[in-house]
């Protein structure tokens, strides 16, 4: 990076009200994502666990601060858990497959559908909520997610590119993409 990049950063850094600049997930390997894990379930779960640790950190202080902040972390957990994550795991038909089962009656299966189905319909909405949300939350301006050696499992590549394209497209988010050509 050249001075004159990095001057930008520091006074975009000064100007702005956020304490960092980025937060960087834990590098995703899609190698070793399971069977049919997506991304954003993989990006799901590094921001879930940056989460519980902030709550862990915090949870057990004897300052007044520290407790909200535990408690404003296990919130924000709990919204990506129900609020975001259930909208992509019902729309790749695991969801509905539950709702059969669980389902007492009909008209309790159309009532467990619906809410599933607005759920899913309204993902991507909820995740970009979100990402405010949780960069808010942390002060900082941007989130990067990288991924590195994503050629490692070309069946993955549709899911990734894909995500990069529909759910990543955010302006306070850098998605960092590394593999051998």
């Amino acid at each position: 990076i050249g001075t004159d990049t990095l001057g930008a950063f520091n006074n975009l850094q000064g100007a702005s009200s956020h304490t960092r600049l980025a937060q960087v997930l834990r590098i995703i390997f899609p190698g070793d994502m399971e069977g049919r894990e997506s991304l954003m379930e993989a990006i799901f779960a590094a921001m879930m666990e940056n989460l519980e640790e902030t709550a862990r950190v915090h949870k057990n202080s004897t300052s007044g601060q520290d407790e909200d902040t535990a408690k404003k972390a296990t919130d924000l957990c709990n919204t990506l858990r129900t609020k975001v994550a259930q909208g992509w795991y019902f729309s790749k038909n695991f969801g509905h497959d539950s709702i059969v089962r669980d389902s007492i009656d009909y008209t309790d299966y159309i009532q467990k559908l619906e809410a599933e189905t607005r759920k899913a319909a309204k993902r991507i909405d909820a995740w970009r909520r979100f990402i405010i949300k949780y960069l808010a939350f942390y002060k900082v301006a941007t989130l990067v997610i990288m991924l590195d050696d994503s050629d490692v499992k070309p069946e993955l590549t549709s899911d990734i590119l894909h995500s990069i394209r529909m759910f990543l497209n955010h302006a306070r988010l850098l998605t960092v993409l590394a593999g051998n050509i």
